[in-house]
């Protein structure tokens, strides 16, 4: 499923190559957004935390975690039945700059709410580990590469 674009250009891809418009969970969400105005809001604020990403400096972290709560703010569902395609990408930068700064609790934080992003409901993954917890996932979301 294409992401970058949002939904127009999705919805130009699938009229293009297959003849009919996309009626997903997804696609229904953000039609509603659209109209409430959220929508092009949240685009801006995935384009700004795109740019705090790609600075690569550390008080930037900030202004990509600040844009991470400000685009969640964006969906009205939660992402256990509409996945928040605009959280991946920053969520999945966070966790990977914490693993390079060696903070390990935040890097996994950081990748479960990525994967919770997308639909996944998982149980036990958070640290501090606690013997005898198992990781669950209770519900599989999204796929993503």
């Amino acid at each position: 499923m294409p992401v970058a674009g949002g939904y127009d250009e999705r919805q130009k891809k699938f009229r293009q190559h297959w003849g009919f418009k996309y009626d997903c969970s997804i696609c229904q969400n953000e039609e509603e957004v659209a109209k409430m105005g959220a929508l092009e809001k949240r685009k801006r604020l995935i384009a700004d935390a795109q740019k705090h990403a790609q600075s690569h400096a550390t008080p930037k972290i900030n202004g990509v975690e600040r844009f991470v709560s400000m685009i969640a703010e964006t969906y009205s569902q939660p992402a256990a039945e509409v996945p928040r395609l605009g959280l991946w990408d920053p969520l999945i930068f966070l966790a990977q700059v914490y693993l390079q700064q060696g903070q390990l609790v935040k890097a996994v934080e950081s990748a479960l709410k990525a994967l919770e992003s997308l639909g996944y409901v998982i149980d036990g993954g958070r640290l501090p580990f606690s013997p005898g917890t198992s990781l669950v996932v209770r519900k599989w979301g999204l796929m993503m590469d």
